[in-house]
């Protein structure tokens, strides 16, 4: 099927909708950009996630269907919070197992995926002349990792641009410390992999969860670290002049 052929679900978590609008709007637009069609239902509000994790599986199954019903007719569904599409992909073939909407469901998590996965593994085309000459350390977000997988793909995008360093952590690949539930270990660790980042002379660390994205920026401005902290997707837009 020609790119411009598919119907696009547009997804934007929560987090994005309340502190960062612009990083939903750059990967409509880059989207647009490659010639996709992209389709955002005025419906959508939430996954379900938090509910989820508080334990409100009705609340959470409500929004679930919701979600799947609104992009039922999309070939697929795109986000740029890689922790929502992983909390699909593990969760909701459990929430909707024995169920009337399991068929609707398999169908629906097959479909989801993370905007960088979508890039390199679907579309399997980048935007041409990207550049972007800084040093760059990418983040990996457990969930995203643990859930579905999500690793090689935000890093060959990366390397796809003209200029860009990718700077490896090793050990630190992975967020480990993002808990809400231990805060100060979480800052601590943070701390910890943010000057490991500067001292290898990374300009930039980029990640593709949001709320990672926020933890670590708040970690950023608190210990006053010379580096910035950017979601995939607006840095991918830079290199456009997005």
């Amino acid at each position: 099927m020609a790119t411009n052929e598919l119907k696009i679900g547009v997804f934007i978590p929560c987090s994005i909708d309340q502190f960062s609008v612009k990083t939903g709007q750059k990967m409509v637009n880059l989207l647009e950009a490659m010639g996709v069609s992209c389709y955002y239902p005025k419906e959508i509000t939430c996954c379900g996630k938090t509910l989820f994790n508080n334990g409100d599986i009705a609340g959470a199954q409500e929004l679930g269907l919701r979600l799947m019903q609104a992009y039922a007719s999309c070939s697929y569904v795109v986000t740029c919070g890689s922790g929502c599409a992983a909390y699909i992909k593990r969760y909701f073939p459990t929430l909707f197992a024995n169920s009337s909407q399991f068929r609707l469901c398999s169908s629906f998590v097959d479909r989801v995926y993370d905007f960088s996965d979508f890039i390199v593994k679907v579309l399997q085309q980048v935007p041409a002349d990207m550049q972007f000459p800084y040093k760059v350390a990418f983040l990996d977000h457990s969930r995203s990792l643990r859930d579905m997988g999500l690793k090689e793909s935000p890093r060959k995008l990366l390397s796809m641009i003209e200029g860009l360093e990718l700077i490896q952590l090793g050990e630190f690949d992975v967020d480990t410390f993002f808990s809400n539930d231990y805060a100060a270990i979480s800052a601590e660790m943070v701390d910890r992999i943010v000057k490991l980042a500067v001292d290898k002379g990374a300009d930039f660390i980029v990640v593709t969860e949001p709320s990672l994205l926020l933890h670590i920026r708040a970690r950023i401005s608190k210990t006053q670290q010379k580096i910035k902290c950017r979601h995939i997707v607006d840095l991918i837009a830079a290199t456009l002049g997005f």
